[in-house]
């Protein structure tokens, strides 16, 4: 976590009775809890001044892009940005007023997108991939491989689902469902006419 510090100058005081040094500037720090974040996730800024003051500070946070319902002048505010932005706090003493700038950075989920469900016959295998290169897989059978081929016992009918999950070096994460049926139906039983014949191929179960 990443911490950007700007200081304040110092000032002399002068007073007609007496001349006190007393130091008006502070060490202002703004940073967020998380500089990059998965779309949809959120996290809270924050502003700290020096240690040891008595001083009323006044906050107000601006974005770039703008965030709805801004500028704030909470300390802390929590955001949730949906994309890359810039956010920028004016820290005002009452005399002085310093600016802290800094960036979250939003990444999104990868795309995961295996396709419309499938019916295959009983006896053929089926290879479900979503093509998307460089990034970490894992399937609901465990693999961790690009692409999976599923397939049945070819005894009946049987009715699968498998997900998969693709995360990015952000770590956010894509995920998408299949189902997979196979059934006697899609089957091809080699039925051809030969002139006034017909032949039958029929397999066994």
């Amino acid at each position: 976590m990443k911490r950007f510090l700007i200081t304040t100058v110092q000032v002399l005081f002068i007073s007609v009775f007496l001349i006190p040094v007393q130091l008006l500037g502070q060490e202002v720090a703004a940073w967020a809890a998380d500089s990059m974040l998965c779309c949809g996730s959120s996290t809270q800024l924050y502003v700290t001044r020096g240690a040891d003051t008595t001083e009323n500070l006044t906050y107000t946070w601006s974005s770039d892009p703008q965030t709805p319902g801004w500028p704030t002048n909470e300390q802390n505010p929590v955001v949730e940005p949906d994309v890359t932005t810039t956010y920028t706090v004016e820290v005002w003493d009452g005399l002085e007023t310093v600016f802290q700038s800094f960036t979250v950075v939003v990444y999104y989920p990868p795309v995961t997108d295996l396709g419309e469900d499938i019916s295959a016959c009983i006896y053929d295998s089926v290879v479900l991939s979503a093509n998307v290169p460089d990034m970490q897989y894992l399937w609901s059978n465990g693999s961790r491989e690009p692409y999976i081929k599923v397939g049945c016992t070819g005894i009946g009918i049987d009715v699968q689902q498998h997900w998969l999950e693709i995360t990015c070096e952000a770590g956010c994460i894509g995920r998408d469902t299949i189902m997979v049926a196979f059934e006697f139906a899609e089957c091809t039983y080699g039925v051809a006419e030969y002139g006034d014949e017909s032949k039958i191929t029929a397999y066994p179960n």
